[in-house]
């Protein structure tokens, strides 16, 4: 592929000023299929394929991103001046899932890296209720888990993310909790969940070390590699009762 290159400042100022979903899709689609192509090359994003091929409704042989044949509103996802990407068949799953913010300097503009829940009606999926009543469940098995015997393990995992991150309804970090302990409480004690729910890092914009991650693509695939195999195991064991 020809050389595009990564998220810098000036991406973020620029994608901050889309007003549309489809503006704010196309301002960044070269690096955005540039970020696909590279994850699917990912040994993880590789694995993860493999495993979800073994009992996903949503079959496929292509690679764990969908990338640009689906057509803009199939593999990338947004809103003004956001996008976001999740695994191909994801919608109704723990979907491993980068969002990029923009803004004007000193606005929110982040790059988050995790897994995320959208626990809405929000699609066109004619099937969206029991859809969602399946992510539900699936969401209930990783509160178990938060309650129990991954607990420790998702506490490190935070514990070690460049900067940790919950996000819930509006897809805004949730300023008041801010240590890996009280996002794994939170997330366990939830009741009747709905909305969006992510658990994961971020890489700011504004910050100098984390500048230098968005826009070099080697270290900023290295960074993300790190993150998604951190969260496989327990992407795996979301899954474990409906195998």
């Amino acid at each position: 592929m020809p050389l595009i290159p990564a998220f810098d400042v000036g991406a973020f100022e620029r994608l901050g000023r889309c007003a549309t979903e489809k503006d704010s899709i196309n301002c960044l689609s070269p690096q955005v299929d540039r970020l696909i192509h590279i994850l699917n090359g990912l040994p993880c994003c590789q694995r993860l394929t493999a495993f979800r091929e073994r009992w996903a409704t949503n079959r496929s042989t292509m690679g764990f991103f969908a990338d640009r044949p689906f057509g803009d509103v199939d593999y990338i996802h947004g809103d003004r001046g956001h996008w976001y990407i999740y695994h191909r068949g994801g919608r109704w799953e723990p979907q491993f899932n980068i969002g990029m913010f923009g803004a004007a300097p000193g606005g929110r503009r982040y790059l988050r890296i995790g897994v995320g829940f959208s626990l809405t009606l929000n699609s066109r999926d004619p099937d969206r209720i029991a859809r969602l009543q399946g992510l539900s469940s699936l969401f209930c098995v990783f509160q178990t888990l938060l309650r129990g015997p991954e607990r420790e393990k998702v506490r490190r995992l935070l514990h070690d993310q460049r900067h940790a991150t919950l996000e819930r309804d509006g897809a805004i970090p949730d300023a008041s909790i801010v240590t890996p302990e009280g996002m794994i409480e939170w997330t366990a004690a939830l009741t009747k969940p709905s909305g969006w729910v992510f658990l994961g890092t971020r890489l700011h914009a504004d910050d100098d070390a984390d500048r230098d991650l968005l826009s070099t693509w080697p270290a900023l695939m290295d960074h993300i590699r790190e993150a998604f195999t951190a969260w496989e195991p327990i992407w795996y064991r979301i899954w474990e009762p409906l195998q």
